[in-house]
């Protein structure tokens, strides 16, 4: 099984994507590479990404990246990769965190009891409104679940509203943006519940924060382990884990259905 890779990545990626400190603090399993023969590629998410993602596949990559991804038509890509037995992981500001996954425990198993949930993202102005609100719903439904009844509220440059209900519980959901550059790019996730709150705080991935996930209940409130670990590095782990064993990725199949709510 191979355990170590080159890495190379466009310059949109690598800038949004933090990919040279990726590779250094992971100088064991990635490398830096060359444009056309390195195995796992970097591209960014902007207009067209599916294509130069599916270009990357057809020249030999076995694993790519995509790093902020904005809504398109990735029917085309998701069947390339799989066809090619090639992972293709979107790589996300938020939704990538690894703590999502231990916090997607916790939500989902107080969901029953749920009576409102809130997402909440305070983005600076220069990320694009489409980009967030996908991400936002990939986010969602990772920790939640499939939502129900999800119509779009308000959306404008200042930010978004959507609505959206839990299927089980039929608690409803926000999931909502704020525009202003005061602000630092972190995105609060809030459950209530009959019995006390989950809380979750992921900062934005250009930062050395971590998330915080908070439990509270009638006993008191329970601070989850801490993970120091950024969306950027949690993604590439991810994609080489999955280059490795040869695997794909269910990103694009999860992004399709998300972007469809749009």
């Amino acid at each position: 099984m191979r355990t170590t890779f080159d890495v190379r990545a466009d310059n949109g990626a690598a800038q949004t994507g933090a990919i040279a400190s990726v590779i250094a603090s992971l100088p064991i399993s990635l490398a830096p590479g060359h444009a056309d023969t390195a195995a796992l590629q970097g591209v960014t998410g902007t207009t067209g990404w599916a294509h130069r993602a599916a270009e990357r596949i057809t020249k030999g990559a076995v694993g790519v990246a995509v790093i902020a991804p904005e809504p398109g038509d990735t029917q085309s890509l998701e069947s390339l990769a799989a066809s090619a037995s090639v992972p293709v992981v979107l790589g996300f500001r938020w939704a990538s965190n690894p703590a999502v996954p231990q916090a997607a425990e916790v939500f989902k198993q107080a969901a029953p009891d749920s009576a409102l949930i809130e997402v909440t993202a305070y983005i600076r102005g220069s990320i694009p409104i489409e980009q967030i609100r996908a991400e936002l719903l990939v986010l969602a439904e990772r920790l939640l679940g499939p939502l129900k009844d999800v119509r779009t509220l308000r959306n404008n440059k200042n930010g978004f509203a959507v609505a959206a209900t839990l299927p089980g519980s039929g608690a409803p959901l926000t999931i909502a943006s704020i525009v202003s550059n005061a602000l630092d790019n972190d995105v609060r996730i809030r459950m209530l519940t009959k019995n006390g709150c989950v809380d979750l705080w992921i900062p934005a991935p250009d930062t050395a924060r971590p998330a915080t996930l908070k439990i509270t209940g009638p006993d008191g409130a329970l601070i989850s382990p801490t993970i120091y670990e950024s969306s950027h590095r949690a993604t590439w782990k991810r994609l080489a884990a999955l280059a490795a064993n040869s695997s794909t990725a269910s990103d694009l199949a999860e992004f399709r259905t998300a972007i469809a709510y749009l």
